[in-house]
């Protein structure tokens, strides 16, 4: 009897354990098909809490979109919910809808300016791909409500930023409909998407500090390119506009939307080192003219800007003070072809492609009015007449002086991004312009430029450096006067040089001479960095 007693005990325990494994793999699986129901758009609720655009980046990966984020409250349709978001919201006048809609057994997203303690709400980070007052709203661009790029970057780039993949609240449902008591809320959505898109050949200090240099000009641009590669570090252009806000800058004064970095204006003496190389590489490097003010050039009468004349200059002396009348006549000498030739090696009056957006065109008088025309090839000399360029695309020519002769066209995709790892862009081929002995000789002369020339206010406290001014005549008035362009566009340091900047400042009434101090403040800044 004994034995038969004890094999029913166990025989009791053993039926007892195995229902209770059961129950818990019932547990279990009714756990999981409530999870799993999260996950399907017939069992489940979902709410869009916003869109996923891929990022742009600089050089170092830093986002320049998608770098700032804002907080969505996610609110369980409980009790608990409802009291600790009527606790936020207070008196609010968000709060009654997002209540009803709680009381109604539906979640509700709340943007909230920080983080919610409690178990009934789960915070969001949700990353903006505007960016406001840092970098150039007009080389970054902006996007539409639907997500796709309009302009700049954003727009040239659109097929590789845009995603149709959303961040979701998803909660699992009853067979009724009703949300699912007990179970926390998933969220769904691919944020690595965050971590890819392009990025750019742009430095962020150098950026700042380029920003920081051109306070103050209300209409103009700065271009800051690397030497040896081209990359462009620093693209400025005023005034800025507020990607969030465009609607309100359409009709502004001074067009914000405008990338004047990228649009072509008249050049002025910035273009004179292209004449000057083509008479180094023809083996005039040695002439000597006389400047009594002006020159007459077929029945027409040509002015230096000093009209009491610079007397007897050879090449350096009419750089350095910016002589009219000697590239009057030394062009005479050269002959159109010369002088359009040296020009078209840089692909001036063609656009450049920087890789997705362009600059401007802009225009160079034709070689057959050259040739027929010494009055066209006069204007042409000094950077007038029809010649038209953008601060990009004057670069090269001061790249090649600063790079024994040769330049690389300039550039600002760095490469693409996937995952946060970087493909870089295959840089571009060199061009050799002229040879190393022009390159050095006009690199010398440009440097006398700024530290004995018309360029004195270019020279920066913290390095050395070489360029040229410029004053463009537009042909334009405003309120009865003249309008010029004030340019400035050169290199530092100066025997060793790293960066090539160009200026300019729209209807600058000054002497030509107001983009010199903004040179120096930009190199000082960029010097700065390297010192911290």
């Amino acid at each position: 009897m004994r034995n038969k007693f004890d094999f029913r005990v166990l025989l009791v325990f053993i039926l007892i354990t195995v229902l209770m494994f059961i129950g818990v793999l019932r547990l279990y699986k009714i756990s999981t098909d409530t999870k799993l129901a999260a996950r399907q758009y017939s069992n489940s609720f979902r709410l869009k809490l916003g869109n996923i655009r891929g990022s742009i980046f600089d050089k170092d990966l830093n986002a320049i979109t998608n770098n700032s984020f804002k907080y969505v409250a996610v609110v369980s349709p409980t009790p608990l919910g409802i009291s600790a978001i009527s606790a936020y919201l207070a008196e609010d006048e968000r709060l009654k809808d997002a209540t009803d809609t709680l009381r109604a057994g539906k979640p509700v997203a709340v943007m909230v300016d920080n983080e919610i303690e409690s178990p009934a709400i789960k915070c969001v980070k949700i990353y903006d791909n505007t960016v406001e007052n840092y970098y150039p709203a007009q080389l970054i661009g902006y996007t539409d409500a639907q997500n796709h790029g309009v302009s700049g970057i954003e727009a040239a780039y659109d097929d590789l930023l845009f995603t149709d993949t959303s961040i979701d609240a998803v909660y699992a449902m009853d067979t009724f409909g009703n949300v699912l008591n007990g179970v926390e809320c998933e969220i769904l959505g691919d944020t690595s998407l965050y971590k890819s898109g392009i990025a750019l050949t742009i430095d962020s200090g150098i950026q700042k500090a380029t920003e920081k240099a051109m306070q103050g000009v209300s209409c103009g641009a700065a271009v800051v390119s690397e030497v040896g590669s081209g990359k462009i570090r620093a693209m400025v252009s005023n005034p800025n506009f507020e990607i969030g806000n465009v609607a309100e800058y359409l009709e502004k004064e001074n067009s914000p939307l405008v990338n004047r970095a990228l649009s072509s204006y008249n050049v002025g003496s910035a273009f004179k080192p292209c004449v000057a190389a083509a008479m180094l590489e023809n083996g005039t490097e040695n002439y000597s003219i006389y400047c009594s003010g002006s020159a007459e050039i077929d029945g027409h009468k040509f002015s230096c800007h000093k009209k009491s004349g610079h007397g007897w200059v050879n090449l350096c002396e009419a750089l350095t003070q910016s002589c009219n009348v000697f590239f009057y006549n030394i062009s005479n000498i050269l002959g159109a072809d010369k002088v359009y030739n040296a020009a078209s090696i840089f692909g001036f009056g063609k656009e450049i492609d920087l890789g997705g957006i362009k600059t401007a065109a802009g225009s160079i008088t034709e070689r057959q009015r050259l040739s027929s025309s010494s009055t066209a090839l006069a204007n042409l000399s000094i950077g007038q007449g029809e010649l038209l360029l953008s601060p990009v695309s004057i670069i090269p020519l001061y790249e090649a002086i600063a790079n024994g002769g040769v330049y690389y066209m300039p550039t600002i995709i760095e490469g693409t991004v996937n995952k946060g790892v970087l493909s870089e862009k295959k840089q571009s081929v060199p061009t050799y312009a002229f040879s190393k002995n022009t390159a050095e000789i006009l690199r010398k002369h440009l440097i006398n430029v700024v530290e004995n020339g018309t360029g004195k206010a270019a020279n920066p406290t913290l390095c050395t450096a070489g360029g040229k001014t410029a004053t463009a005549e537009t042909g334009w008035r405003k309120n009865g006067e003249l309008i010029q362009n004030s340019w400035f566009c050169g290199f530092f340091p100066a025997d060793n040089p790293k960066y090539i900047v160009a200026v300019l400042i729209e209807d600058e009434k000054a002497n030509g001479t107001a983009g010199a101090p903004i040179f120096k403040k930009i190199a000082d800044e960029i010097m700065q960095l390297s010192i911290k």
